[in-house]
């Protein structure tokens, strides 16, 4: 191939150009995914259907359980619903993420990191120019 050692798009279409259709067909043979649309379907009687329906009978039990003891809910409780409700929850990661953002960064010299010989080289290199 033309231009061995570096292998860009514009090298790969060149190359390609260069081929019969016969030759390009078996290429694709041998490029081809499956994306999966002949696959059956999950019907919901699998084993992680199973675990998710187990998990939501817990929680409605210990909901039931929580609201069962009124106003007077220990601090473990009180943990463990926060924990329930915020499973549930219909935020999005983008808006969490957006939480901890910052619109612009502080640029400071850090004195442990800064180096004086690339400083002083260039002044010397470049005639008092740092």
């Amino acid at each position: 191939m033309k231009g061995e050692g570096r292998i860009s798009a514009a090298v790969v279409y060149r190359w390609l150009r260069g081929k019969s259709m016969e030759e390009l067909l078996t290429l694709n043979h041998e490029f081809y995914t499956d994306d999966h649309r002949f696959w059956k379907e999950e019907t919901g009687n699998g084993a992680a259907s199973a675990a998710r329906n187990k998990w939501n009978k817990i929680a409605r039990q210990t909901s039931m359980a929580k609201k069962r003891h009124g106003d007077e809910p220990e601090k473990g409780e009180e943990l463990l619903m926060t924990q329930i409700s915020a499973a549930k929850s219909r935020r999005s990661y983008k808006e969490f993420l957006q939480k901890f953002s910052i619109l612009q960064e502080e640029l400071k010299c850090n004195p442990d990191e800064y180096d004086l010989n690339y400083y002083t080289y260039g002044l010397r290199l470049y005639k008092n120019m740092p």
